[in-house]
């Protein structure tokens, strides 16, 4: 059991209030957004004892769990061992609509499936959302930094580490320098500017889509047919071109929020401080926070993750050898939404671009109040 050595006053000190801080032994770097208790924020509640997934479900009432790993992601971590908040808090696969054309997202009516790809006739209440929110069109642009020998022996490794289970670990070995280079900043530009779109490799779409299954989703047997076509493309074209063929994620995330049905909502990913956080930081925009504020409430998962830091440490280290990746710093915030502001002049307009425009932010601002 983990011991948090997060002090509520702590936050107040920062501007945050001290009720903000919820201390669950077993649920490290849980929140609150809002001032009313409709939106919360955390790590994942995969170690979660049925004392504290009953504090969620009871104390806090938390209807909808807005989990941003992938299928993938959820399933094999721990080495897949079952969760207990699984046993109360069952977990959908929902699919992504157009958000400009989709009101409120998910709702009973979405067509969703379970973690096994069987569709799910009703959603009950509480659910769990595994709303996939890794860049992924952010990584090619991390890919596309490396020189095109080091790309092909990247591809190499990444088809051993297929046969290994240990493709991502591959992947982020082999390209750690431009990883580096690229930055905690350049990662959290690539969520805002990609917004975990679904991409292709290629121009081809019959083709490219499924080269990328490797990297992202691999299926053995399909991985090992197409990758011969991802690597007659990279050979032929020395930059594999990201072509966008889907929505946002982020946009059907915040129309969720948007919809009282699906509230009190948590926030939250593996650590609730890279994905999460910058979710966080955009409904904290919306409902008018200076920026110093979110600065301030993003620096707080530094403090709410220190409990299980030696473990994070130790995992993450094996993929990125850089400390600067483990920390949520003030200024890391600061330099994302003084480059949101450049390129788009706000954070409000940066959000229209993504579908969720000004009828949405005050819908967002009137379910949280």
């Amino acid at each position: 059991m983990v011991t948090p050595s997060f002090n509520p006053s702590e936050a107040s000190e920062v501007g945050i209030p001290v009720e903000n801080v919820i201390l669950l032994d077993s649920v490290p770097n849980l929140r609150r957004v809002d001032a009313h208790g409709k939106l919360f924020r955390s790590s994942r509640q995969d170690r979660a004892t049925e004392e504290d997934v009953q504090v969620l479900y009871k104390s806090l009432g938390i209807r909808s769990y807005l989990d941003f790993r992938s299928v993938h992601e959820y399933c094999t971590i721990d080495s897949g061992k079952t969760k207990a908040i699984d046993g109360t808090v069952p977990v959908f696969v929902p699919d992504i609509p157009d958000p400009k054309t989709t009101r409120h997202y998910p709702t009973d009516s979405t067509s969703v499936k379970d973690v096994n790809g069987k569709p799910v006739s009703k959603v009950s209440s509480p659910r769990r959302y595994l709303i996939n929110m890794f860049p992924r069109d952010a990584v090619l642009e991390v890919f596309n930094m490396a020189p095109w020998y080091k790309r092909i022996f990247t591809v190499l490794c990444v088809l051993i580490g297929i046969l290994t289970g240990n493709h991502y670990l591959y992947f982020t070995r082999c390209l750690s320098v431009e990883i580096i280079r690229h930055g905690l900043i350049g990662r959290y530009k690539g969520f805002l500017k990609y917004g975990s779109k679904e991409i292709c490799f290629s121009k081809s779409y019959k083709y490219c889509n499924k080269c990328y299954l490797f990297l992202a989703f691999p299926d053995h047997s399909k991985s090992i047919m197409w990758f011969g076509h991802f690597l007659r493309e990279l050979v032929m074209d020395s930059t594999i071109t990201p072509t966008l063929t889907s929505y946002s994620c982020l946009t059907p995330v915040l129309k969720t929020i948007c919809n009282p049905e699906n509230l009190p909502a948590i926030l939250c990913c593996t650590h609730g401080k890279d994905r999460t956080g910058i979710v966080t930081a955009l409904v904290l925009s919306i409902l008018g926070k200076s920026n110093e504020y979110i600065a301030e409430e993003y620096s707080l998962s530094e403090k709410g993750l220190e409990p299980i830091m030696p473990e994070v440490k130790e995992v993450a280290l094996r993929y990125i050898p850089d400390e600067s990746f483990l920390y949520s710093r003030k200024e890391t915030m600061l330099k994302l939404l003084a480059a949101t502001r450049e390129t788009y002049g706000s954070v409000e307009n940066y959000l229209e671009s993504i579908g969720f425009g000004k009828d949405d932010q005050d819908k967002l601002r009137q379910a949280l109040s």
